[in-house]
């Protein structure tokens, strides 16, 4: 246990400053320090105030930009879209004047090039049979122009394609059969004539003949 002595003397120990004495020891270095630390956190907030402003301006000029891009962007795919439908009805106004027969327009391009391809079939077969048709005239005007009246002959049938003529019929005689061969050999535009038949017909006693020609 402590003596009497050292309680005593605890008790008239006083609470001591650390801060004055301190500034005591060494006042410049603390007051500077003091100072120092002020300033610092001084600086810090102006620097902060400055900055916040440029920071809030450079998010406004980029907002401004970036609505502004938009805005362009907009215009231009408004523009191009009014430049489709404008080409769009045109294709459409075009096709409608061309087969005004087509009620329903959905895809004017893919309708039109289907549409000149079925047209151009169509023309191609019409073509061909207007050739074909030309072709048969022009073979019964060669037929009968070499075929002479002296010759008793019916003609029951005739076939006719790209290359050959066939003629059926009757004739009084056979002799009649030779000559008809003949008459059609002399016209440039029977190549070879050939006697495929000729037989009596039993009912009205005439030759029944089978010619081939070759065009």
């Amino acid at each position: 246990m402590p003596s009497d002595n050292e309680s005593h003397e605890t008790s008239n120990l006083k609470q001591v400053d650390t801060t004055k004495l301190f500034s005591k020891i060494q006042p410049d270095i603390y007051s500077k320090a003091e100072i120092n630390f002020y300033n610092a956190r001084k600086r810090d907030t102006f620097s902060f105030q400055k900055n916040l402003k440029l920071i809030v301006t450079s998010v406004v000029l980029s907002g401004t930009l970036l609505i502004l891009s938009l805005f362009s962007l907009y215009k231009d795919i408004n523009h191009l879209n009014q430049k489709i439908d404008t080409l769009k009805f045109k294709s459409m106004t075009i096709v409608q004047q061309t087969f005004p027969k087509e009620k329903s327009i959905k895809f004017p391009l893919l309708q039109m090039k289907s549409l000149v391809k079925k047209s151009n079939e169509t023309l191609s077969i019409q073509k061909t049979q207007q050739l074909s048709n030309l072709k048969t005239i022009d073979v019964l005007t060669r037929l009968s122009e070499n075929i002479s009246s002296a010759i008793d002959v019916e003609i029951s049938k005739l076939s006719l394609n790209q290359t050959n003529l066939i003629i059926s019929g009757e004739t009084s005689n056979f002799s009649d059969v030779d000559k008809l061969k003949k008459y059609i050999e002399n016209a440039a535009m029977f190549k070879v004539v050939l006697i495929n038949n000729a037989s009596i017909n039993k009912k009205n006693n005439k030759v029944s003949f089978k010619l081939s020609i070759q065009i």
